[in-house]
Parts: C-alpha cells; sequence; structure tokens
C-alpha cells in the first residue's frame, strides 16, 4: 500500500467524531499534497480558507482548525433549501457521488466546502429530492496559515 494513502487512513483513523470523519473521507477527492494538503483535516482547512477568501495565489493557504472546534451534525435539505447557498461557481457538470453535500457555519454564513456542482446542477434540473448534508459548526475564530506544498512521496 501507498504511504501516502496508509498515513492518510491512520489520520482518519484518530478522527473521534464519526460525522466529521466522513466528511473528511469525502473531501479526500480533494487531497492536493501540491496545495500544502498533508492529512484530511487539511483538505477541510484549505476548502475552508478557499471559500473565506484566503487560499492565495498559489493556493496554499489553509485556516487553523482543530477538530475539537468543530461540532457537526446531519440532515437532509431540499434543492431549494441548498440553491439560497452562496457557491463559489455555477458550473453543473459532474455527476452525483455517494458523498453528502458538505456545508461549515463560520461567521454566521452557511458555506459550500463541497458539492457545488451537485447543487448546481440539482437547481438547473429543477430537482425535488431531498439531499443529504453534514454541516460542520466552527467555534471560535480561525486563523490562517500557509501550508508550503509537499514534495514527499510519503
Amino acid at each position: 500500500m501507498n504511504k501516502r494513502i496508509a498515513a492518510l487512513h491512520d489520520a482518519l483513523a484518530k478522527v473521534a467524531d464519526p460525522i466529521l470523519r466522513e466528511s473528511l473521507c469525502c473531501l479526500l477527492s480533494h487531497f492536493h499534497p501540491e496545495w500544502g494538503d498533508r492529512e484530511p483535516l487539511d483538505v477541510f482547512n484549505r476548502l475552508l480558507a478557499k471559500n473565506l477568501g484566503r487560499a492565495g495565489s498559489r493556493k496554499t493557504g489553509h485556516t487553523d482548525v482543530r477538530a475539537e472546534q468543530i461540532a457537526s451534525r446531519r440532515e437532509q435539505w431540499t434543492t431549494a433549501d441548498l440553491s439560497t447557498l452562496r457557491r463559489g461557481h455555477s458550473d453543473p457538470r459532474g455527476v452525483d457521488v455517494a458523498c453528502p453535500i458538505v456545508l461549515a457555519e463560520y461567521a454566521d454564513e452557511t458555506r459550500v466546502l463541497d458539492g457545488n456542482h451537485r447543487i448546481n446542477r440539482w437547481v438547473n434540473e429543477n430537482d425535488s429530492r431531498m439531499h443529504d448534508v453534514i454541516i460542520h459548526t466552527i467555534a471560535k475564530a480561525v486563523g490562517f496559515v500557509d501550508l508550503p506544498p509537499d514534495t514527499n512521496d510519503a
């Protein structure tokens, strides 16, 4: 087994909250060592920083949220509810995946971390289904760090 995959698996196993762990597993499709990601929570932090406009020109900006700051819950939302969220783009391309929509509540706003394409597609298609959503509420203010690209083939 690739050492990086084994390290990611080990890091996920240490996440106590099963809902947060599920989101981090889903977010691994966005894992980019060249943008500073080393652990699953790095992906969450990079996507949150991107959503907050702090990813930087090299895309290596991350928030410094720790798992202990995150309260996670599951909900089901209609497409109409999802359509009210501010999304990072309007591109509807792609396919539906088995992962829930991943949202973060921070600074009095609900932010889409993963699921922009799906939401856009469902809105365009006037989809009427209920959709699984995981919401992570971030306690306390976050800081920002720039994580250098990981050039190790760990």
